[in-house]
């Protein structure tokens, strides 16, 4: 992922507002001397962690759609901070003066500027921004806490209903029909992107008092509001015949929350079966009846909201397997929770932002028949699961 982001973005869907930036400021010619603030948004697109790349990345950094959420920063007739929405403005659904055209720096970043009324000068403001992702219910006038504290949906997972390819000799059907989420088909096409958000930071703040200096710039550190799980298998006589996230939420919290202790915050919403991404091809030999392979990456197998996991319930990627152990066919499953497998044995949250991948067999000997797997952890710190998982 990029280390750096200039001022905050998201990315998802098309925007939705139900409340429009109709009341804005009258007075929109600069000051003397205040003329813009600049934003430039650096999206995580990968270079840093490239084994992150693949299938369809621009969907993981692509800003589709853009909204900039403006905030009057204040004090109470007690001295209390307050804020209150003032602007919102939106790409590519703007319409008026309420637009932002940001333009696209071919690496990964976005720049724009937007202009700055000459009543705000000696006032503070802070700016939220959201990409791809559709917001309801924001009001001009409500506060950064109602914003950031309300409950927004990221993507309702829509299920579909597939009936299996079973029949009876007079053609009636005798399969019960199946209901899947195909999870990372709707989080990450490459029409939608994935959901980010931020806050833009000046100088290591992120409020903003105006005054005479012209353009000043913002910082943001960008969020993905999704994981990711890739599989990797590494063993030369290894399938994977199927492959399914248990335990998927389909729902969470546009911004992160925590509660008054610092800990994370989750959404607690129903649990789902879903599919593997369907742009994922499961190979359909053994990796050994390929000349030059010798591992296989099944990258962005799925995308998970986060969640707590524990041993009352945990999210859980369920697989079955073929392994040909000296000539013969072994068939199995393995469940994999999202649990440390050495020291105290603890769950792990799943968590925004991360990169979880599941790696299976030790890379050079073939399986006699179990398959082995390890958990690994990344963000900007690394957790390896080191004590392998066996079925």
């Amino acid at each position: 992922m990029k280390g750096k982001l200039f001022i905050t973005a998201s990315l998802m869907g098309a925007l939705l507002l139900t409340s429009c930036s109709n009341e804005l400021p009258a007075d929109l010619n600069p000051s003397d001397g205040l003329t813009s603030v600049t934003f430039k948004l650096a999206t995580p697109a990968g270079e840093k962690i490239n084994y992150t790349r693949a299938l369809h990345d621009e969907a993981e950094y692509k800003i589709n759609s853009l909204t900039l959420y403006e905030y009057e920063v204040g004090k109470d007739e007690e001295g209390k901070k307050t804020t209150s929405l003032v602007r919102i403005m939106n790409y590519p659904d703007g319409l008026g003066r309420d637009v932002i055209t940001p333009v696209d720096n071919g690496d990964g970043s976005y720049t724009f500027s937007i202009t700055i009324p000459a009543s705000y000068e000696g006032k503070t403001y802070s700016y939220h921004f959201v990409a791809n992702n559709a917001t309801i219910n924001v009001k001009l006038g409500e506060s950064v806490d109602r914003f950031h504290n309300d409950w927004y949906s990221a993507v309702i997972l829509n299920e579909k209903t597939v009936i299996p390819d079973s029949e009876e000799e007079n053609g009636e059907q005798t399969s019960e029909p199946v209901t899947v989420y195909p999870t990372a088909d709707q989080l990450a096409s490459p029409e939608k992107g994935i959901a980010m958000t931020g806050v833009a930071s000046f100088d290591g703040n992120e409020e903003i008092t105006m005054g005479a200096a012209t353009n000043p710039k913002g910082e943001v550190n960008l969020k993905r509001i999704v994981s990711r799980i890739d599989i990797r298998y590494q063993t030369p006589n290894l399938k994977i015949t199927k492959a399914e996230l248990q335990g998927a939420p389909v729902k969470t919290y546009l911004w992160p929350l925590q509660d008054q202790e610092g800990n994370p915050l989750f959404a607690d919403v129903a649990t789902v079966k879903t599919e593997l991404n369907s742009n994922i091809s499961l190979p359909l030999s053994y990796l050994k009846d390929n000349e030059s392979e010798t591992e296989v990456n099944l990258k962005k197998a799925f995308y998970l909201y986060e969640r707590s996991n524990s041993d009352e319930s945990s999210a859980i990627v369920h697989l079955e397997y073929t392994v040909d152990a000296n000539g013969t066919e072994y068939e199995g499953s393995l469940d994999i929770p999202f649990r440390l497998t050495s020291g105290d044995k603890k769950f792990i949250d799943t968590e925004r932002n991360h990169l979880y991948t599941i790696v299976l067999g030790n890379g050079s000997e073939p399986i006699a028949g179990k398959v082995s797997a390890t958990l690994i952890v990344d963000d900007w710190n690394l957790i390896e699961i080191d004590e392998p998982l066996t079925d």
